[in-house]
């Protein structure tokens, strides 16, 4: 596995290099930071004998992090459990840090999807998840959009101006379209009430 599988995730961790900016200090100084270059990684769907990579220690927490000193942030694939199927206490324990998945029915009638993590008091549950969060903030201070932003920013996303046109566009074409429907329909009805008005002349 190390040789033939692994080797291109290794080679993207350990080799690969981003450089981002950041405002240094207090007077607005940009300063420039050369880094490892990935910074989140997805677990496929197969397994390591009964156990869903995303759910193997030894992969997500001793081979990835440990041994090749990832800092970033881990997702499962999409997945999803059944009743006494779910395993979601064991993604976390194992060192993944979010789940690919979402509360509509699986198509097929597989069943609903339904992680609920069961041991959230612990303090191996709890020290899962302050490290799951770190890994997280991790990456999204270190990633493009935190670039440039100054000690003590608050920062908030908001919808660009682009997308506001862009809707109000939407809502003026639809108009147009049903007003002409409307039209189209009311001089239906008014031909066939009075067809005298419409005959060719």
């Amino acid at each position: 596995m190390r040789e033939v599988y692994a080797k291109p995730f290794e080679m993207a961790i350990r080799i690969a290099r981003k450089t981002i900016k950041y405002t240094a200090d207090e007077n607005g100084t940009i300063a420039e930071k050369t880094m490892r270059g990935a910074g989140g990684m997805m677990y496929a769907m197969n397994a390591f004998g009964p156990v869903t990579s995303w759910s193997n220690y030894d992969l997500v927490t001793e081979l990835v992090r440990n041994e090749w000193n990832f800092h970033g942030v881990t997702n499962t694939d999409w997945t999803y459990a059944v009743g006494e199927n779910d395993y979601s206490d064991m993604v976390i324990f194992a060192g993944c840090d979010t789940w690919l998945t979402g509360n509509s029915k699986m198509t097929g009638g597989a069943g609903f999807l339904n992680f609920t993590i069961k041991d959230m008091e612990s303090a191996t549950a709890r020290t899962a998840y302050r490290e799951a969060i770190h890994h997280v903030a991790f990456q999204i201070a270190n990633s493009g959009a935190m670039q440039g932003v100054a000690p003590g920013s608050i920062t908030y996303y908001d919808i660009s101006p682009w997308v506001i046109w862009l809707t109000v566009a939407n809502v003026a074409a639809y108009a147009l379209i049903a007003g002409g429907i409307v039209w189209i329909v009311v001089r239906a009805v008014h031909e066939k009430k009075h067809p005298e008005q419409y005959r060719k002349r």
